[in-house]
Formats: structure tokens, sequence, C-alpha cells
């Protein structure tokens, strides 16, 4: 497991970061996030000056973010986990990459599932990108409301 902590610490860029950042809470979330496949994302960026780890994007504020993305349930081993994990930074417009996020990496995920009755399929979509969507400002969130209906009816 201590090849994996670092493997994160050493793919996260922010600016400013030092290894006197990374607390016994960054290293026990970026653990659990490796031993809970059912933990889909994991995020790392600087609040009031304290780096934080979260299963989940920011719901303050945030100039910059590191995340790590997963497929429903996959597990990682160290010698696959390079190339299986979904990586990437982002900075100043955070509320706007993590909408392209929700639209290009969970939608299609769940909606490639095609075991879920469409009863359970939306709410499910709704349910867990609800957190997110609440950076969102109100026009960027309208479009994605109409972006997702317009496909749920194309899927239907």
């Amino acid at each position: 497991m201590p090849f994996q902590v670092q493997c994160v610490k050493d793919m996260t860029t922010l600016s400013g970061l030092t290894d006197d950042d990374w607390t016994w809470k960054c290293d026990m979330d970026i653990r659990e996030f490796f031993h809970e496949p059912s933990i889909p994302v994991l995020c790392i960026y600087h609040v009031n000056g304290h780096l934080t780890t979260e299963f989940s994007f920011p719901t303050v504020p945030v100039h910059e973010l590191t995340y790590f993305v997963r497929q429903p349930n996959e597990i990682f081993y160290s010698e696959n986990f390079r190339e299986r994990i979904l990586f990437g930074s982002v900075n100043d417009k955070v509320e706007s990459h993590i909408l392209g996020i929700i639209q290009n990496m969970f939608a299609p995920i769940f909606f490639a599932i095609e075991t879920w009755p469409d009863s359970i399929l939306l709410p499910s979509l709704l349910s867990h990108c609800r957190q997110s969507t609440q950076l969102i400002r109100l026009r960027n969130a309208k479009s994605f409301v109409r972006y997702w209906a317009k496909r749920y009816e194309s899927v239907e």
C-alpha cells in the first residue's frame, strides 16, 4: 500500500505543494480509496492553507485541485494503478471543469449499465452529481440539465 500512496502523492500537481503538506489524514484517505473500490473519486486540494483529501468534489470554492477517478468498483493493484486510474488537475475555474468531468465521465458510466431500469438510472445519476452541481452557477446548471435531458431521451 505505501507504493500506491506514494504514486498518488507523486501524481498530485498543486502549486506550492510540499512534502510537509501531506498529513496523516491525507495518507489514511488515500489508503481508504484503495481499500474501498466503491469510492469512485478522490480529490486533493488546499483549503485555508491546509491540504485536504475528500471522496467527492469540494463544496467550497478552491483555486485548484487534483482528482483521481475509477470505474465503478474497480480494484487497483500496484501493477495496474498508473494505467487504470483517470486523474487530472484543474485550476481557476474549477466549477466548469467539474461539470465537464460529470458530463464526460460519470454520466456515460451510468448510462452504459443496461441492467438498471430507468426508474433507478436517472435518480442515481442525479443523486451522485447533486453535490457537485451545487457549485455550478445557475446558467451552467440549466445547461447541464438540458444536455442530460436530451441525452436521456435519446437512450430510451
